[in-house]
């Protein structure tokens, strides 16, 4: 007490010292309060008197005693005893506490039955488990489980599992993707460790959980599939940081922190991240996920717990060491000494003596040191303490029964300290150990063969092995990160004390802990949990907000601010402000600390800013245009992340020698140098290069962890910052890494699992590069590298390295603007080996004399792309006077070294469109008053006193003058208005005459006919009529009508036949809007109608007025001219002269992925919505109706989160629920709440007129709209945010961008003439293309124009000689256009000839009947030449079905996102029944995408037979059905040499009647018959059957053939087109065959014909006469659709592989003329081959099945396909399989015999796959054995297809004998 630094005065402090001693606390903790009251330096003080406690505690009772008795007048003197001095303490172990009264253990059979099975082998659960399961199991509370080691937290993780899956049960039934849980767990180890036991454990309930760290990546697809992903924090934190893994967070329901108290380390502030992440998470979205924390017991566990959002009440369960299994004595050692050598051999020493003490009691020990050649070290040094104090003899175990057996075992190890020390019982474990070594060491440790284990601290937390004494010898461990000594982490301290004692043998445990004097009190506080665990989140505080800020979720200094309070940080910072540099006065003054909090986050915002938003400053400083390999290397050395990595003197030498060895690089500053020995070890890393010292080794690892990353970062800095030369260099090294190979070594080497080394070194040596080798024959290479099998192996491993071809097209929109069309085309075979399921390209744009890119994106270029059609891009880019000689488009490859295409643009000829914009001034005229309209009546028509400037100006020409007239000027300027002055012109000077009013798109025609139709019509009593697509007036309509609003097709139809049609010729004015998109697809049908109409006009001789309404355009001179506009009619006003100015933002995105970079724009959009117009109205264009809803249902959220929720509406709550009754759309009614309406082409009318209302009267103040409301909906706004530029072509199945115009319309939305002084418009778009899209929204819109198909020349041939580049040519001279018009026409004409539409003679042309309808129908000449090829007069209704779904006018329907795949066609026709499935198979279905295009006709046809066989097909299906239906049916009848066969089968789809027809060697009919529910099938069958029946014998049909009954036809779609062919009647049957007459020769059409699954099919009892095989046949097409639908593609491949390779093998046989069949055995003729000549002699050649082109073609043809050389035989897939031969044996070339018909053996996956690729065959002969035929018929089948796509899969088959 004299010595104490204590605050408080002695007297108080001996009593507070007395208080603890007598407190009935465990002994540590009783330790730990000491050292508060008196301070650290006391240690050895406080632990004298713990020892002497109890005279104490006797003495203090007696004091007491004696005080009270001085105040009875009693005096006793108290005698203190002198304290006994020691160097280290001991705590006796907490004795386990008893259960208390009313506490019980909850048995397993009380939980629910499928938790059950999560607890298998266990009766009851602990006493910890059993306390907390009523909250954990019953409840949603977030939990704080405090409880010492070893005590079963990881069960009541399970527990909380169980909680979350019971919520998803639903009906019996887990829907298993509605969740997903997330285990964080503090080590990879550890994660592996509870990865395989929660699998197993979760395994009956069918969950898959699954690894990621950093060692464990998963792909996409895996992590969609799995339910729990066990992680570390830091993998975590990475997925949750990017905004593209949004939707994998989203279904997080659980999150387990386990060690929640590493917030102490330094791996706390990831914690404190992903915590707040998720709790920002939970609020903003309000979506529950329960957070459930597991920690070793700690004294703050209040504020843990509020950190957590746990109710202390609830949620909050504290154990402490009493609940430990294994009750836990520990002792602490500190070592005072100061010499190395001398404290080192003190170390050992006592590590010696507690080793042995443990020992001589019959204990094992365990020590744990902290590197891997430290264990032998220690292990060899206790071996000598041994001898040198004759004590070995403890440590022998050769009296041990097995010694002998086990140490034959030993003996075998390659690692000689453990044979070495197995002699004396000591083994040594640690990572750097062979597996099987470690293995054996375990083993023999918990066989209690060796009595000591000296290991390192993975063992504590890889393996679960305890013993009773654990001594962690020493705490100093080396960090490479730190780049030297640190102190053992309370994780590792308490993990390893967990292991001591072990709960079945040993009442106690003992753990030792040997340390450093000064380190004592600090490690006695730590275990005795008397240490409050701090935040460490201050020290990456600058990260985390980056990452926050990268993410989208912080925005602003007040949101931060929000997000800080969120962590640990925090709450630590008020309990504890002295501990984060806070002093008191601070505290006085700011109780909320809320400006020390906004301090913090400015700092660190600023320090960012400084940094330029990257964490690692010195890029900044070090990264030039310029720079070579060395200084690359250098500058990445360089990095703040290696800061820490300290020169050691001992490495030197080695590093000498690595340099000589792997670095090919210059090493700035040598190995001496810190920054030269790290780029050292990345240039060893690169090199492969292999290190001794350990020390380097795990520096080595340290730095290539986060080397990959740094490089990527980058890349990303020059490609962001537009450096082509440097952007290209740091991508090669980022592939350099990755794949540790140099640029400058040979691109093979990326293949070198499967090439040898010496192959590399020779071509390297000989200078061969891939283009070289590329011209090279296969025996040139090997000529080239001395060894001639090497060069057919290099030619195959060219084949699969990644070459692109490119191709490109240039079109000149603006002088600025170029229009790119890139043609990409995969030349390579792909191999999912080495390419997996994508490969990504770098698409780059670069002018090289300038060192700048102006484009770039990332391309992903998949399997099934890579096998198609070559791929388009379309992008622009920006060009720039003085002209650069060329653009390069570079192609690079993400992944492969040196796989790189290029492409040059020459701008030598390019011809760009003329410069000269003329634009019409906007004079300052005074507004002219309505009254200038001189009619009352024309004035009631407006609400306004004064037209607008562009109005005033126009009004003129328009109004009294009977000019053509173009207007341009921009959206929003009143041009409508203006076209009405012209027709009420009209109305005036010929009111017999009509107005034809042409728009661009429906909804344009729908605003024009609601908005006339209020005024006009009932006004003035005007006729109106529209003409859409959707609607099409009568003739009466249109001769009355005075008014026509149409789409530009549907009057091109109706004039193109203006003879006939009167009201054509009426019309008096025309007036085209929107008449820019002439540019667009719908141009030339613009063109058509106005050379028509001029056309007309001229014929007829009376005068056609044309007005033109655009946005302002860059050529409208030539436009005037085409629409015989004089310079008195054209007004072409500039952009920015609008009636309400608009103020445009553009703001760029850098997201790579759709879906997540719309995501990050929500908030800004928000913040837009907040600053530019927080009370005025709101669009918002999104590309799709999901983003309506998502961007709404973001808004929400937001407005939310700043306590506004209702901020955008403004209606009372009667009125709000009044509108809401009326509203049927779900998410509609949700979003109008918050005064959010969504409008899109999926809402129904009333719904979207209801919110177009309720916009338009500010009632709500946001829509979210698709682009269409731009066109169709004149709803004006204060604000216009475009919310992205793309959006997704279902054609091309990719986003592609808006059209320009688009993007112009929603623009021209911004800004109410009668409320706003000026619009704003907030473009958000893909940083790559914000140039472009700036540079269209500031310049002039040039009109764009696609070269016109049709004969069109007005338009077109104004802009030949204006923009000849555009149309591909070189000048505008009179024979370059003449030459070029005639081959235009030339070939349009040939084009029409070929299709039928049109003949040509000499000199004339005259239409056919083809060309006539195509014309009159407004179809398209492909369409009919396709019509007139295909229908023939017997063409049924199917295929006539199929014919009408492939006209190209179907061509732009898109396949949106999540169509269902599966639709159904049924039609009927008398009692004709169709029922027709098409599926598409999508790219990456089962293993390896494997793709189905065609069965060349329907698995199950419909056939045309005669009228008996009908007859007595209805009397066999009555007698089905009215005998027993479990019994087996077959019946058989024949007719002259035709066999029929009526059977019963059975498989997955249930029971069917199958009706077959044998004759003329082959089966020629199939069908089908299902029994469906109840036998109503055969029941509806039977009526079918007996009213034909009834029919035909009315029209007195015995001799006709008839079409019998239902038929059903599964066919499988192809490239979004079905192909079925559903057969009826002979003709199409010839047809047909003679179509596939090129058979499996057709190039790469996939060849699955027809396919037979046998190993799907239930056996079935034969018919008389017919094989076994015949009947699986039979059965093909039922499972063949089966597997189809289900998509288990893997089956199918398998047996098409095994199938192929018989073929070939027969085919072979075949051409060498060898024995093929067999005749089978007969009473009188032996067993012998037949040869070809007899079997065609038998047969004749067409029966023989090989056909004629087989015989006489008799080299197959062969080519060499993309996957190696597949040959391709022409081969007819119907005759593989039968011949007609007298007894012939069915086993037909050992075909059959060779199917896979055992069941294959299923991998655990349960997709179907074989585990390890291979396939069980029968074994010794074939399945049918002697199986023959009856008879002289012999059915004929269809055998299976080859696929051309399963080619690359090897499998190898082994019998069941085990044989190859």
């Amino acid at each position: 007490v004299r010595g104490s630094t204590s605050q408080l005065s002695r007297d108080e402090l001996a009593m507070a010292i007395c208080r603890v001693l007598d407190s009935d606390k465990p002994g540590e903790e009783i330790a730990g309060d000491l050292l508060d009251l008196v301070g650290d330096s006391a240690f050895e003080t406080v632990q004298d008197v713990m020892s002497h406690r109890k005279e104490l505690v006797d003495a203090i009772h007696h004091g007491f005693l004696a005080l009270k008795s001085e105040k009875n007048g009693y005096k006793y003197s108290i005698t203190y005893a002198k304290l006994w001095y020691s160097g280290y303490g001991h705590y006796p172990p907490t004795p386990t506490a008893q259960l208390k009264p009313g506490e019980k253990l909850i048995e397993i059979k009380e939980l629910d039955d499928f938790a059950q099975a999560a607890f298998h082998g266990y009766k009851s659960l602990n006493r910890i488990q059993s306390r907390i399961f009523q909250t954990v199991y019953y409840t949603n509370e977030n939990i704080l489980v405090c409880a010492p080691t070893g005590a079963g937290k990881t069960n009541i993780a399970m527990i909380s599992i169980l909680h979350e899956i019971g919520q998803h049960f639903k009906d019996g039934y887990l829907h298993k993707d509605e969740f997903k849980i997330v285990y964080v767990a503090p080590m990879k180890a550890l994660a592996a460790e509870v990865t395989s036991a929660f699998s197993n454990r979760l395994s009956p309930l069918n969950m898959t959980v699954r690894e990621l760290t950093g060692d464990m990546q998963l792909s996409k697809k895996e992590l969609e599939e799995t339910q729990m992903i066990v992680t570390t924090p830091e993998k975590w934190d990475v997925i949750t940081r990017k905004s593209s893994d949004m939707s994998l967070s989203m279904l997080v329901k659980l999150l387990i922190i386990d060690e929640v108290h590493l917030l102490n380390d330094d791996r706390g502030p990831v914690i404190e991240a992903l915590v707040a992440r998720t709790l920002r998470q939970v609020e903003s979205t309000q979506t529950m996920i329960r957070i459930v924390g597991l920690s070793a017991t700690l004294p703050n566990y209040l504020e843990v717990a509020q950190f957590l959002r746990v109710n202390p009440e609830a949620g909050l369960f504290f154990f402490d060491s009493s609940y430990r299994p294994v009750p836990l004595a520990q002792q602490y050692i500190g070592i005072s000494e100061q010499n190395f050598a001398a404290r080192n051999e003190l170390l050992n020493d006592i590590c010696y003596k507690k080793v042995v003490d443990s020992l001589r009691q019959g204990h094992q020990a365990m020590v744990f040191v902290h590197s891997r050649k430290d264990t032998a070290k220690t292990a060899q040094k206790l071996v000598e303490l041994g001898r040198k104090y004759d004590g070995l003899e403890v440590f022998k175990n050769d009296t041990h029964p097995q010694f002998n057996l086990i140490k034959r075992e030993v003996v075998k190890s390659r690692n000689k300290d453990l044979v070495e020390l197995f002699e004396y019982g000591i083994g040594v474990h640690h990572a750097g150990m062979l597996r099987t070594d470690r293995g054996l060491t375990e083993r023999l440790f918990s066989d209690g063969l060796l009595k000591v284990l000296v290991c390192t601290a993975t063992l504590a937390w890889g393996v679960n092995l305890p013993a009773h004494t654990v001594v962690i010898k020493g705490t100093q461990l080396y960090d490479p990160k730190a780049g030297g000594w640190r102190d053992l982490g309370m994780l590792d301290v308490m993990q390893i004390f967990g292991r001591a004692g072990r709960p079945q043998f040993d009442k106690s445990g003992e753990g030792i802990i040997i340390t450093s004097h000064e380190k004592l009190a600090y490690y006695l506080r730590l275990l005795t949990s008397q240490l409050p665990i701090e935040s460490q989140f201050i020290t990456s505080l600058k990260d985390n907000l980056n990452a926050e800020v990268a993410l989208g979720t912080v925005t602003n200094v007040k949101e931060a601010c929000a997000w800080l309070g969120y962590t640990y940080l925090f709450i630590r910072m008020r309990l504890n402000p002295l501990a984060y540099g806070i002093g008191w006065d601070e505290v006085i003054a700011d109780p909320s600390l809320s400006s020390k909090q906004r301090a913090l986050v400015t700092d660190a915002a600023r320090a960012l800013d400084k940094a330029k938003m990257m964490r690692v400053e010195t890029y900044n400083e070090m990264l030039r245009r310029h720079m070579n390999d060395s200084e690359v290397i250098d500058m990445v050395a360089h990095s703040s992340e290696f800061e820490n990595i300290a020169v050691r003197e001992e490495e030197q030498n080695e590093l000498e020698m690595l340099v000589r060895s792997s670095c090919p690089l210059e090493i700035k500053g040598g190995p001496s140098n810190k920054h030269g020995k790290i780029s050292i070890l990345i240039q060893l890393y690169i090199s492969r290069g292999w290190i001794d010292t350990f020390s380097l080794v795990s520096d080595a690892a340290y730095i290539s962890a986060s080397l990959a990353r740094i490089m990527r970062a980058l890349f990303e800095i020059c490609l962001r910052r537009g450096w082509c030369e440097m952007s290209l260099f740091m991508l090669e090294y980022c592939k350099a890494v990755d794949r540790q190979i140099w640029p400058h070594q040979h691109p093979l080497r990326q293949f070198d699992k499967d090439i040898s080394s010496e192959i590399y070194r020779k071509l390297e040596e000989r200078g061969a590069d891939l283009d070289r080798l590329q011209e090279m024959e296969e025996k040139d290479i090997g000529a080239l590298i001395r060894y001639a099998h090497g060069g057919k192996l290099v030619r195959q491993y060219l084949g699969y390295f990644p070459w692109i071809q490119l191709s490109a097209t240039v079109s000149p929109i603006t002088r600025t603007v170029l229009k790119v069309d890139l043609l990409i085309t995969p030349d390579f075979t792909w191999k999912d080996r080495f390419h997996g399921a994508a490969e990504r390209w770098w698409i780059l744009v670069e002018d090289s004399e300038n060192d700048h890119i102006y484009h770039s994106e990332l391309f992903t270029l998949t399997k099934r792309m890579a096998r198609g059609e070559p791929q388009k891009l379309s992008f622009t880019v920006p060009i720039f006077e003085p002209h650069p000689p060329q653009y390069y488009i570079r192609a690079v490859s993400d992944s492969w070294l040196h796989a790189e295409a290029f492409y040059t643009i020459s701008f030598q000829n390019l011809a760009l469109p003329e410069a000269g914009t003329s634009h019409t001034e906007l004079l300052d005229l005074k507004p002219l008053p309505l009254m200038s309209l001189g009619n009352s009546t024309y004035e009631a028509l407006y609400k306004f006193s004064h037209f607008n400037p562009i109005q005033t100006q126009t009004f003129h020409v328009l109004y009294h003058s009977d000019n053509n007239v173009l207007l341009g000027a921009p959206t929003g300027s009143g041009k409508t208005i203006s076209a009405e002055l012209a027709m009420l012109r009209l109305f005036n000077t010929q009111p017999d005459m009509k107005v034809i009013y042409i728009a661009p798109l429906k909804a344009i025609v729908r605003e024009r006919m609601n908005d006339w139709k209020k005024r006009l019509v009932s006004h003035l009593g005007k006729k109106m009529v529209e003409m859409t697509g959707d609607y099409t007036p009568d003739l009466m309509a249109l001769l009355s009508a005075d008014i026509i609003i149409s789409t530009p097709e549907k009057w091109d139809g109706i004039s193109r036949n203006w003879h006939s049609r009167s009201y054509v010729m009426k019309v008096g004015l025309m007036i085209l809007d929107e008449i820019h998109l002439l540019g667009a697809d719908r141009g030339p049908i613009l063109e058509v109608i106005v050379s028509r109409m001029r056309y007309i006009s001229s014929q007829t001789e009376r005068a056609v007025r044309f007005v033109g309404l655009s946005t302002a355009l860059a050529n409208a001179g030539n436009l005037a001219d085409w629409l015989g506009v004089g310079e008195i009619g054209l007004f072409n006003f500039k952009p920015s002269v609008r009636p309400v100015p608009l103020e445009v933002h553009i703001q760029g995105y850098p997201g790579k992925f759709y879906c997540p970079r719309m995501n990050s724009m929500n908030k800004p959009a928000y913040a837009a919505i907040c600053t530019h117009s927080p009370t005025k109205p709101v669009l918002i264009f999104v590309s799709s109706r999901r983003q309506t809803r998502l961007t709404a249902l973001d808004l929400i959220q937001f407005a939310a989160s700043d306590e506004h929720p209702i901020q955008f509406l403004n209606m009372p709550e009667e009125a709000l629920q009044m509108v809401l009754s009326q509203v049927t759309d779900q998410n509609l009614r949700h979003t109008l709440q918050f005064g959010i309406g969504l409008h899109h082409a999926g809402l129904n009318d009333k719904d979207r007129s209801l919110v177009e209302e309720l916009f338009a009267n500010n009632k709500i103040q946001v829509l979210v709209c698709t682009s269409t409301l731009a066109w169709g909906v004149n709803l004006p706004a204060h604000l216009v945010i475009i919310k992205g530029t793309e959006y997704y072509d279902g054609k091309a199945k990719r986003y592609v961008d808006f059209p320009i115009t688009d993007i112009l319309q929603m623009m021209g939305r911004a800004g109410r003439p009668q409320f706003d002084q000026h619009g704003k418009a907030v473009i958000l778009v893909h940083e790559p293309k914000r140039a472009s899209i700036k540079s269209f929204c500031t310049n002039h819109f040039q009109l764009r124009e696609d070269a016109v198909h049709y004969l069109t020349w007005t338009y077109l041939f104004r802009r030949l000689t204006v923009n000849p580049a555009y149309y591909g040519l070189e000048g505008t001279g009179p024979e370059i256009l003449s030459s070029y018009l005639s081959r235009l026409v030339q070939n349009t004409f040939e084009d029409l000839e070929d299709s039928g539409c049109i003949k040509m003679s000499d000199d004339s042309v005259e239409p056919m009947m083809l060309g006539s309808i195509a014309s009159q129908y407004y179809l398209s000449y492909m369409t009919v030449s396709m019509f007139g090829s295909n229908i023939g007069p017997d063409t049924s209704l199917e295929v006539f079905l199929h014919i009408l779904s492939a006209a190209s006018e179907y061509d732009e329907l898109p396949v949106r996102h999540n169509e269902p795949s599966c639709i159904l066609l049924m039609g009927y026709v008398g009692y004709f029944y169709v029922e027709t499935k098409s599926f598409e198979i999508r790219s990456g279905v089962g293993n390896g995408g494997f793709q189905l295009s065609e069965w060349s006709k329907g698995i199950v046809r419909s056939v045309v037979m005669s009228f008996q066989t009908v007859v007595w097909m209805l009397k066999m299906v009555e007698e089905l059905w009215s005998g027993d239906p479990a019994a087996d049916f077959c019946r058989s009848r024949r007719t002259g040499d035709t066999v029929i066969v009526l059977q019963k089968r059975q498989n997955d789809f249930g029971r069917f009647l199958e009706l077959t027809e044998y004759g003329g060697g082959r089966r020629r009919s199939h069908v089908i018959i299902p029994q469906g529910r109840d036998g109503s099938g055969w029941h509806h069958c039977i009526s079918q059957l007996r009213k034909l029946v009834k029919h035909v014998e009315q029209k007195g049909g015995a001799g006709r053939n008839v079409i019998p009954l239902p038929v059903q036809s599964q066919v499988v779609e192809q490239g979004g087109k079905t192909f079925a062919e559903v057969l009826v009647g002979e003709g199409q049957n010839k047809e047909l065959e003679k179509r596939n007459e090129g058979g499996l020769g057709k190039a790469d059409q996939n060849l699955g014909k027809r396919i037979v699954d046998p190993r799907n099919l239930a056996p079935a009892k034969s018919a008389p006469g017919i094989t076994a095989t015949e009947d699986l046949v039979g059965q093909a097409g039922m499972v063949m659709a089966k597997t189809v639908m289900e998509g288990n593609v893997t089956v199918l491949r398998d047996i098409l592989i095994s199938f192929k390779s018989e073929v070939e093998r027969c085919l072979q046989q075949l051409e060498l003329g060898q024995p093929f069949c067999q005749v089978g055995p007969d009473s009188n003729q032996s067993q012998r081959p037949l040869s070809i000549g007899e079997c065609s002699k038998s047969f004749g050649p067409r029966d023989l099945g090989f056909g004629e082109t087989l015989m006489d073609n008799r080299v197959a043809q062969h080519r060499t396909h993309r996957f190696g050389e597949v040959y391709h035989r022409r081969l007819r897939p119907r005759s593989v399989t039968h011949w007609r031969a007298k007894k012939a044996v069915v086993a037909t070339a050992g075909l059959h015999q060779k199917l896979p018909v055992v069941n294959p053996v299923v991998s655990a996956a349960g997709d179907g796959s074989t585990a390890s690729g291979e396939v069980v065959f029968p074994s010794g002969e074939g399945v049918l054995g002697s199986d023959t035929v009856s008879n002289s018929t012999m059915p004929q089948g269809g055998g299976p297809g080859l696929s051309t796509d399963a080619a690359d899969v090897q499998i190898q088959g082994r019998t069941e004998g085990g044989a190859p």
